[in-house]
């Protein structure tokens, strides 16, 4: 499929199922802020699968540079899986992973978007 094409399909799941999309209120999901970020991400948490693949693969798919997409966060144009607030990190988040590689997050879409699958 083209990707032009792609691109709008993604935008008709968004706009069908995402629980952000059209709500008004977007500052959480672009913003620096840690605690903004955990909200958008818990957010995210409450779309279904098929709108957080579309989502995740729209920001990879057009190479946002910011803003959380599908639950992960991107900052110039880097992906996180979390946002680490300032400081020492806790002892029970030390070990948890902070940056998300590209490749794994193309390949959780594949793996989460039928629609990928057929096309």
């Amino acid at each position: 499929m083209e990707l032009n094409t792609r691109i709008d399909v993604l935008r008709e799941i968004l706009e069908r199922s995402g629980v952000c999309y059209g709500s008004g209120d977007t500052s959480s999901f672009f913003t620096n802020e840690s605690e903004a970020v955990r909200v958008a991400q818990l957010i995210c948490g409450t779309c279904p699968v098929e709108a957080r693949a579309a989502c995740l693969e729209y920001a990879l798919s057009t190479n946002m540079e910011y803003g959380v997409w599908g639950g992960i966060l991107f900052w110039d144009g880097q992906a996180f899986y979390r946002k680490r607030p300032p400081g020492r990190p806790r002892a029970d988040e030390a070990s948890l992973p902070v940056e998300a590689s590209k490749e794994d997050l193309w390949a959780l879409v594949e793996e989460l978007s039928p629609m990928r699958k057929t096309a």
